[in-house]
């Protein structure tokens, strides 16, 4: 039976992460440890995360049961018609275009 996370375990996982946030890592490397609290905290299977910093995109995806626990790549962008910077996926599934959306 799954619990459900308090105010205080979300604050707590807030605190988590943006102590991550301060201590200077490298983008792989945040990624890759908020990527592991979010996955404990939810009792996920996966957790994949986007990252938008200065004009590039960055994703990456940790798996509970795999034999390639961490997955991390800088993604190619573009720019829309009115200039935006946006991610230039190869294919464009209806989640990638979710993402585009959100980005966007």
């Amino acid at each position: 039976m799954k619990k459900s996370n308090s105010l205080k375990d979300f604050l707590t996982l807030t605190h988590r992460i943006m102590h991550l946030a301060l201590q200077g890592l490298l983008r792989v490397d945040f990624l890759h440890e908020t990527s592991k609290i979010l996955m404990e905290f939810s009792a996920c299977d996966s957790v994949e995360m986007w990252l938008r910093e200065r004009g590039k995109f960055y994703r990456s995806e940790v798996k509970r049961a795999t034999n390639q626990p961490f997955y991390f790549e800088i993604m190619p962008s573009g720019k829309d018609k009115q200039g935006r910077v946006i991610p230039d996926f190869k294919k464009c599934t209806c989640f990638e275009k979710i993402c585009q959306d959100v980005f966007i």
